[in-house]
């Protein structure tokens, strides 16, 4: 079954296997109002780890491909405290960026 949902003027969608209950989410921005809806309100870490497929966030800096699933998160799509919070809890070091997009160019690039 297809599922169209109309948020904020735009289409999203997604496809429902009744059988298995799974949804699959066609657009990243309908999969962040969903979880943010049915699972409450996630942080950027916590949606990290259910993008890379990890059980427990602890498992997040040992999975190796972290960083290509960060480069499909868009900087607004979270506070930047977030943003710093992944910087900390990835590299083990303290940084406080002034922007998400620097935030995020170090998470990716290390500079």
């Amino acid at each position: 079954m297809t599922v169209l949902l109309f948020l904020y003027g735009e289409v999203l969608g997604g496809s429902f296997d009744g059988a298995g209950g799974t949804f699959t989410f066609v657009t990243d921005k309908l999969s962040e109002y969903l979880l943010r809806i049915l699972g409450g309100v996630i942080n950027m870490l916590e949606y990290l780890a259910k993008k890379c497929g990890c059980d427990i966030l602890s498992d997040l800096p040992h999975y190796g491909e972290w960083r290509t699933v960060l480069k499909h998160i868009r900087t607004d799509q979270f506070p930047l405290k977030d943003w710093n919070d992944a910087v900390e809890y990835l590299t083990k070091k303290k940084f406080i960026f002034e922007s998400a997009e620097k935030a995020k160019e170090y998470l990716l690039n290390g500079k």
